[in-house]
């Protein structure tokens, strides 16, 4: 098995589907994983579902970009 820890992982659009599927296989595997989405009530959901850090923004706006990688 794959060991991801210390590793670190942004997961754009991970509040369902692939991205959130994504964001708990590399989370199993140790990775220190961020996720990003519009919808702030599915990113708290994420958050305490799997572990894992949450980003209100949307990765289309220019301002909303400093904010993932500050």
């Amino acid at each position: 098995m794959i060991d991801l820890t210390g590793k670190i992982a942004l997961i754009t659009g991970g509040t369902s589907g692939i991205g959130y599927t994504t964001a708990g296989v590399l989370k199993k595997l140790g990775a220190d994983v961020t996720v990003t989405g519009r919808n702030r009530e599915a990113l708290d959901k994420v958050a305490s579902e799997l572990g894992v850090h949450a980003i209100f923004a949307d990765q289309a706006k220019v301002s909303d970009l400093a904010r993932i990688f500050h």
